[in-house]
């Protein structure tokens, strides 16, 4: 008998020369967006554009007597419906408390904090639905599951807990045991975390293609850099399967540090960067399996309480000072690596003396709006909620008072990168090799007036086109039918090792889409 590493060995080759023999790339129904070159042979003389978000704001900010003005952060929203948008957020006390608060939309622009009677601070005419039972509550992700409410986030000590409640208001409970970190477990996984409080942001997503969640939070490990406190931080993630509900029957997961989300390259781009580190990361699972990230950048330019670091000319004691933008990453299999194919925020900070001119942040998650109720746009949009701040991280501004608000950046559906016609010509861009499912393709495109896009659709191996030339496609739009000669009708081509071709003139290609004839 063979003994088992050969046997591996030998299956490894088998699967490989398979994946020569069936080369194509297997996309079944899943959407495509062209973030990168997954199904992309050649782009010709196209270019791929990618989008920096439109932002709007601020909408919401520190309000109430009981609400400071540097405490607001993490926004985390759920559209449950037409005039239903609710936003659970952290707030600070003047006290020092950290509470879980909770706000209310027609439209996901203008909000409003209800009185809710729960705690008693401001004679109970406050908005606080949490507060944390340890020492604070922090980073909230909210998750909807058989009509209860979960609530995924820091408390006190204890750190990445899960609460739940009927409505997401009242009567939290707490798991009794949980996805919590125990501090013996994450020391053994190969970390530094002197204590127990040496853990930092989680944020928490459903995958709803995948029908599980993916938590990820920061943790210290053993490398320090530039002073006695100042030991690297590095992103894990843990993929949970199961009801959030038996979550307290699962032990926390070894960590495996994901620290791909920054590098020495981040660290040339802005100025007088001593290091960059993943902050936090909001995620958006897709249909293929891949997720789309969007990485806090922080860019530390001084430790350990340097007098240069306060913007009055002395030292808080703190450490870690410095700029906060987001990136666009993306993993093809959350387990895997995470990839970037552009340097440019996609959310940056705004500038210098704005209201998110020092950091900004987003939610865990964002939020797909229908086009009805977007006011005005041509698709669908995505609205990440995030949170600006008018300083740099623990450097106070160089006027006024340290203040924090919420907005939204807002971008189209699949609407992050772009294939485009740059300069007036026809292009002629080329697939790889693919096999889909489906027999009605339709592309999220923006065409202008006297643009076009055609289709044509080939055998991977010689032989004559199973598709020639499309019909013209105008105009801006999520979901254009690709028809040849009025038709939609794909049936041919389903299963098969197939090309496309695109002819694109004065246009804008986001992403296609394999679908069911409607």
């Amino acid at each position: 008998m063979l003994p088992r590493r050969f046997l591996t060995l030998i299956t490894g080759l088998i699967a490989f020369n398979s994946s020569l023999a069936w080369g194509a790339e297997n996309i079944g129904g899943a959407k495509q967006l062209f973030i990168d070159d997954r199904i992309i042979d050649s782009l010709g003389s196209a270019k791929r554009v990618f989008r920096q978000t439109i932002k709007t704001g601020p909408l919401l900010s520190a309000s109430t007597a009981w609400e400071t003005r540097r405490s607001l952060a993490y926004p985390t929203v759920r559209r449950e419906g037409v005039n239903s948008w609710k936003m659970w957020y952290r707030a600070g006390t003047p006290s020092g408390e950290r509470a879980i608060c909770y706000a209310t939309s027609m439209d996901g622009v203008s909000w409003t904090k209800p009185n809710l009677g729960i705690y008693p601070h401001n004679g109970g005419n406050n908005n606080i639905v949490l507060v944390g039972s340890e020492t604070f509550v922090d980073t909230p992700s909210l998750f909807k599951e058989d009509d209860v409410y979960y609530l995924y986030c820091i408390e006190g000590d204890v750190r990445y807990v899960i609460y739940q409640s009927p409505d997401g208001i009242r009567n939290w409970k707490k798991a009794s045991r949980g996805l919590h970190a125990d501090h013996a477990r994450i020391v053994k996984s190969g970390t530094h975390a002197p204590s127990s409080h040496n853990f930092d942001i989680c944020l928490g997503v459903y995958d709803q293609y995948q029908k599980d969640y993916i938590f990820n939070f920061k943790v210290a490990h053993k490398e320090k850099l530039f002073g006695p406190n100042d030991w690297q931080r590095k992103f894990c993630q843990h993929r949970y399967s199961g009801s959030l509900d038996r979550i307290q029957d699962t032990p926390f997961p070894l960590v495996k540090s994901r620290h791909e989300l920054a590098d020495k390259t981040d660290e040339a781009l802005e100025p007088g960067t001593l290091r960059a580190e993943n902050y936090g990361i909001g995620m958006y699972p897709q249909e293929d399996g891949s997720v789309i990230g969007f990485s806090w950048l922080f860019s530390i330019d001084s430790h350990n309480g340097l007098k240069s670091a306060g913007g009055d000319g002395t030292s808080d004691g703190f450490w870690h000072y410095g700029p906060i933008n987001v990136m666009l990453v993306y993993s093809r299999d959350i387990n895997g690596p995470w990839m970037r194919t552009t340097r440019k925020p996609i959310l940056p900070r705004g500038g210098s003396g704005s209201w998110d001119g020092g950091m900004v942040h987003t939610a865990n998650t964002p939020v797909e709006v229908p086009r009805a109720e977007t006011g005005g746009a041509s698709t669908d949009q995505l609205w990440m909620y995030y949170g600006g701040a008018n300083h740099l991280h623990n450097r106070n501004p160089i006027n006024g008072e340290r203040e924090h608000r919420f907005g939204i950046a807002k971008w189209r559906i699949d609407g992050f990168a772009a294939i485009e016609d740059t300069d007036g010509d026809e292009d002629t861009i080329t697939s790889r090799a693919i096999r889909f499912s489906g027999n009605q393709l339709t592309l999220n495109a923006d065409v202008e007036s006297n643009g076009y896009i055609k289709v044509k659709v080939r055998p991977a191996e010689a032989g004559a086109d199973l598709k020639g030339w499309s019909d013209a496609i105008t105009g801006d739009h999520q979901k254009h039918v690709v028809r040849w000669g009025g038709e939609d009708d794909l049936d041919n081509c389903a299963g098969k090792e197939v090309i496309l071709e695109f002819r694109i003139k004065d246009a804008a290609l986001y992403s296609l889409d394999f679908t069911p004839d409607a």
